[in-house]
């Protein structure tokens, strides 16, 4: 059951790799998240946390050492009109 609806995530650390090791879930796929954000996921973890997890989007930032907040601009071309969104996570 999903009660929130999230749509995104940052993850800090090893956190993605923590939530891999864990037994596979029925939950796994059951949930609104749709993109994570952070620094340094693995190369190797990257396609089986996309593929178990069903992430669209991952997106990194590099060069933040002490960093807990960012803004990031997305843009979307949907029928040739332009939509950009500004989020502050």
């Amino acid at each position: 059951m999903n009660i929130f609806l999230f749509k995104g995530f940052t993850y800090v650390g090893e956190l993605c790799r923590f939530l891999l090791a864990q037994p596979p879930s029925e939950y796994d796929q059951k949930h609104s998240i749709r993109f994570c954000s952070g620094n340094g996921l693995r190369q190797n973890l990257w396609m089986p946390f996309v593929e178990r997890f069903n992430m669209h989007n991952i997106y990194e930032f590099y060069g933040a050492t002490e960093s807990n907040a960012y803004f990031c601009k997305i843009i979307y071309s949907i029928n040739k009109k332009r939509i950009i969104l500004s989020v502050f996570l």
